[in-house]
């Protein structure tokens, strides 16, 4: 009787697995399907701005990553500005963390028109972003620096309510490496 219960529990949890496993797998692939035709329905102003970031981010180990940001936050330009955030430019970076940290509501402005008028700004504001929280979470010795620092580069310190957004940047990172090199 006893080996019968054990022998039902196993089964049922390799039935339980293999769902799991199954809905994951389709998860994904619906995953990448949509990152397919997004990839395909880029304009050629978007596959410059994504194929610039990337090489751009490369020589700070940051290529792939930078990529995926900049799909998610802007679709690679399209899409310049937050007015929830506010955010702006290709990376969506939050005016008020851009150089003097008390910058009047106008500075932020001009700032902000800057983040959307001037790619390397924008970029290079997004990159200090990262190496800030990167260098924190160093500091603090924790183990999974990237995906805190990725997590906070969106949320800051609430980097915990942000799995969502890490996901998203994790699986544009995977779609980009079977596309550029």
């Amino acid at each position: 009787m006893l080996k019968s219960q054990e022998k039902k529990k196993t089964i049922l949890k390799l039935v339980i697995a293999s769902f799991l496993s199954l809905n994951i797998s389709l998860s994904a692939k619906s995953t990448n399907s949509n990152l397919e035709i997004e990839y395909k329905n880029l304009s050629n102003n978007q596959k410059a701005t994504l194929i610039r970031t990337f090489y751009n981010g490369k020589s700070f180990d940051y290529g792939y990553t930078m990529a995926a940001i900049a799909w998610q936050e802007s679709y690679f330009g399209k899409y310049l500005i937050n007015l929830n955030d506010p955010s702006c430019g290709v990376f969506h970076v939050m005016p008020k963390y851009v150089g003097n940290k008390r910058n009047s509501k106008w500075a932020q402005s001009r700032i902000c028109e800057r983040l959307i008028a001037d790619y390397n700004f924008s970029f290079s504001s997004a990159l200090e972003r990262l190496k800030y929280f990167e260098n924190y979470w160093k500091s603090k010795g924790v183990k999974k620096v990237w995906s805190h620092t990725v997590s906070s580069y969106n949320q800051g310190f609430n980097y915990r309510k942000n799995s969502e957004y890490l996901k998203a940047i994790k699986e544009k990172i995977r779609f980009l490496k079977t596309k550029i090199k």
